[in-house]
């Protein structure tokens, strides 16, 4: 029988950074996620790049840091324990969830939440190791 089993679409996982990994899991700050749909993700892959026509030529860009918040938007569905900073009015209370307050997970965090969704950062190290440093011609 195969190892591969079936995902449910409608599941939502839960996920805390390597910092908090050691605390008690109801003092750590913790997301729930749930994974992309296929025509989401297919959709966001689609939508990283942009084709920008001058003449007879064009040019393409890679809009990866929009795609990448757009991941965040559609696979965060909550989080626990994200306390306001110190200095903030409402410091120590608890940040509620909404998609804007993603902005509020700290930079760190959130690279690191994406490359655990994408594996990006596996692939990126892989990449250097074979391709070795750039040289000027």
């Amino acid at each position: 029988m195969s190892n591969v089993r079936a995902m449910d679409p409608n599941s939502v996982a839960r996920w805390s950074p390597k910092i908090d990994r050691d605390l008690p899991e109801n003092e750590r700050f913790t997301i729930h996620y749930k994974p992309l749909r296929m025509r989401e993700e297919a959709e966001i892959a689609d939508n990283q790049i942009s084709q920008v026509t001058k003449g007879r030529t064009s040019q393409y860009s890679f809009l990866l840091n929009k795609s990448d918040v757009k991941r965040l938007e559609r696979a965060i569905v909550g989080w626990d324990n994200l306390p306001y900073p110190a200095g903030h009015k409402n410091a120590g209370e608890v940040v509620p969830f909404s998609t804007e307050n993603i902005e509020m997970i700290p930079p760190e965090v959130r690279q690191e939440v994406l490359e655990d969704l994408t594996g990006r950062k596996k692939l990126a190290e892989t990449e250097e190791e074979e391709l070795g440093e750039a040289k000027a011609v």
